[in-house]
């Protein structure tokens, strides 16, 4: 991964825990799901990455992770100013475009089916 890719990351999830925060102090919840099913979408993660699609439980179908990440960063959009962390999370549409580190590791090994070659970054 990239430093920026790492950085959007972070802001991602520092949002998430500053949002279910936010909720519980409001003394509202969310909803729990089963560890079998966060587990099918955890392998569908790193299986197809960001190309692919998760299943949302609330809706119960699937969906593509693309869609849902947005639906995150609305989620939790209404912290990102509070965490200053608004420029960090643009990087995620950087993401979207050129793809994640999977991607270009991906790249390299379709080129040259080297193993001691996918630590190099295009």
């Amino acid at each position: 991964m990239r430093v920026d890719e790492t950085i959007a990351l972070a802001a991602i999830m520092q949002a998430v825990v500053a949002k279910l925060y936010k909720l519980i102090k409001q003394n509202l919840g969310f909803r729990l799901y089963r560890r079998a099913l966060i587990a099918e979408n955890k392998w569908r993660a790193a299986r197809y990455g960001i190309g692919g699609k998760l299943i949302d439980f609330g809706k119960q179908e699937e969906v593509d992770v693309k869609v849902l990440i947005q639906e995150l960063l609305e989620f939790v959009d209404d912290v990102v100013d509070d965490l200053d962390s608004r420029q960090e999370l643009k990087y995620i549409d950087k993401i979207f475009e050129m793809g994640t580190g999977a991607d270009r590791q991906i790249k390299v090994w379709e080129k040259s089916y080297d193993p001691r070659r996918l630590w190099i970054l295009l």
